[in-house]
């Protein structure tokens, strides 16, 4: 909710550059209203009112005005990002054991959950709770697994309008095997039945500024990703595999999220930053993000993408917001040139620590990579710096990684450190 002050200003200059300000005022409310911003917004002559966003002096274009003779304040309400997100989710059924089981041998388990999972439902109920409206295009079974799955959206707030529940179908799920000694798991899972072309309505990119499509469903997800292309809505592609009809959706997304494996074997690169470089010539791919575990997680694109980027689907460009003069971001990055061997292109390179956590705070790595997505689609919808980007992503994947599941230890808004947080 952001207050505004009306000021009735008697002076004839009210005419002053209305139109111009009519655009400025109409370009900034269909985005978010960063906190630092003023703007003073004359609306016509002779007692017509003044609209000011009391925010920042550096801004005011009509400070030196005749002081305004009365006043009155009201209130407006600016909408946050809405992210759409299509893909799997289940139930994830996590056996924790001390060690990883040899063949045929017969261990007991020293902990078990029942939780929420698929790659889609976790970063968007990531999203949810870094406060970004968030809908979800899947299908489930008319089974209990299914009601669970609906349940923990409803607890977190997720619209599930677009949810598909079908009768003699089963939910997907997930046996995950947590080996606590060697801090990784391995997952046995069971799919429901794929969206299909025909189930992809059009209307469920209305009023959706980001799309995200956790690569399942490629069929699907080709469909529903040119429909947004079509509308201007940037598309962002978990990228962990190669499945089939991959090779035709990665051309249609705008954003990479990707592993330290994928980029060199789904491109055949010497390298992986050979391959992010190569993922970037093979459509309309802006920025290639990828995670590296322990080291951390790096991002490449060109070097104006660096610093610009869409905040949504309306085609106005917005700069990336750099960071805070004074104050240094908590995890160091590194940037650098970068050019690519075979397809010859000019890059940037952004590397970034990984957040710090102790071996023995490690408890599940189950969703950790959908964290970190959660907190990239979160910087890119609010035009965040890459720097700033990869902080916070880190910062969502790090406290996942200290609690059970791939959700329980998602943070909330609030509880983000004071330097990552932004005005939404």
């Amino acid at each position: 909710m952001i207050n505004v002050t009306i000021y009735y200003n008697y002076h004839s200059s009210g005419l002053i550059s209305c139109v111009y300000l009519l655009r400025l005022f109409h370009h900034h409310m269909r985005r978010s209203l960063p906190a630092y911003l003023s703007y003073l917004l004359v609306l016509g002559p002779c007692c017509s009112p003044t609209v000011s966003f009391n925010l920042a002096p550096q801004f005011s274009i009509f400070k030196h005005l005749h002081p305004p003779l009365r006043t009155s304040t009201i209130k407006m309400s600016v909408k946050p990002p809405k992210v759409l997100g299509m893909g799997i989710t289940g139930v994830d059924l996590l056996a924790y054991v001390e060690t990883y089981p040899a063949a045929d041998a017969k261990i007991r388990t020293s902990d078990f959950k029942i939780q929420g999972g698929g790659n889609a439902g976790n970063t968007l109920t990531g999203l949810c709770r870094l406060g970004v409206r968030t809908e979800i295009l899947t299908k489930v079974g008319n089974d209990a697994y299914g009601s669970m799955i609906l349940e923990e959206f409803a607890i977190d707030g997720l619209d599930t309008r677009h949810v598909i529940r079908k009768a003699g179908i089963s939910s997907p799920f997930t046996y995950v095997i947590v080996d606590m000694a060697g801090q990784t798991r391995t997952c046995l899972h069971t799919p429901s039945e794929d969206l299909t072309e025909d189930e992809i309505n059009p209307a469920v990119l209305d009023g959706v500024d980001f799309l995200h499509l956790d690569g399942r469903n490629t069929l699907a997800a080709i469909r529903l990703a040119q429909l947004a292309n079509a509308r201007g809505i940037p598309v962002m592609l978990d990228a962990e595999k190669d499945r089939p009809h991959l090779r035709e959706l990665v051309p249609l997304c705008d954003f990479l999220a990707t592993n330290a494996v994928f980029p060199k074997a789904f491109t055949g690169a010497a390298n992986t930053e050979e391959g992010m470089a190569r993922l970037l010539d093979m459509g309309r791919a802006r920025l290639v993000f990828t995670t590296l575990g322990a080291k951390g997680s790096m991002v490449m694109g060109l070097p104006s993408e660096m610093i610009g980027g869409k905040r949504g689907g309306d085609g106005n460009e917005k700069e990336r917001r750099e960071p805070r003069a004074g104050e240094a971001l908590p995890l160091a990055t590194e940037t650098r040139s970068y050019a690519c061997p075979s397809t010859g292109l000019a890059l940037t390179l952004v590397r970034c620590d990984a957040w710090p956590v102790l071996p023995e705070d490690i408890v599940d790595t189950t969703g950790a990579g959908d964290a970190f997505i959660a907190g990239l689609i979160y910087g890119l919808v609010h035009s965040l710096s890459v720097p700033h980007m990869l902080n916070l992503a880190g910062f969502v994947a790090a406290q996942k990684l200290q609690a059970p599941g791939a959700r329980q230890g998602l943070p909330r808004r609030e509880t983000l450190p004071a330097r990552l947080q932004e005005e939404a």
